[in-house]
């Protein structure tokens, strides 16, 4: 089985960090992503992400531009999941935006799996297609 996960964050190094440590633990639990990574312009990847509830978005950027990113993502695609990393504790913003998961940088294994333990277990989004659910998967640390 498969997920498609978008990313966008303005640091390739932290992007790259953030994706390995998910990467693995979905290997772990025979699923297969595939990356699509957008940093720079936030354009591209809102038009890219828009209407697709079946894709994970992966947000990992701080400050006051991490929070108007998530916002728009949110926008862009409200019905797909979302999992945002900052340097700042933006706990209570994430939980009022409804968003799958919010973590603080620097990103780590058990953070991860908490935030990939969300994305299967939460009622509110769809399977992750049509003939596929994570939601009877458990992922182990």
């Amino acid at each position: 089985s498969m997920l498609r996960v978008v990313i966008y964050g303005p640091d390739p190094t932290e992007n790259h960090r953030v994706r390995e440590l998910m990467e693995d633990l979905l290997w772990d639990a025979q699923i297969k992503p595939v990356f699509k990574e957008f940093t720079g312009e936030r354009e591209p990847f809102f038009a890219y992400v828009k209407n697709n509830p079946y894709l994970v978005m992966l947000v990992v950027q701080s400050g006051p531009a991490g929070m108007e990113t998530v916002q728009l993502a949110k926008q862009a695609n409200s019905a797909a999941r979302l999992v945002w990393f900052s340097q700042q504790d933006y706990a209570l913003y994430a939980f009022d935006l409804r968003l799958t998961f919010f973590g603080l940088l620097p990103a780590s294994r058990k953070k991860m799996l908490s935030a990939l333990n969300n994305c299967c277990h939460s009622s509110r989004y769809p399977p992750w297609s049509d003939t596929f659910s994570l939601s009877q998967t458990t992922l182990y640390p």
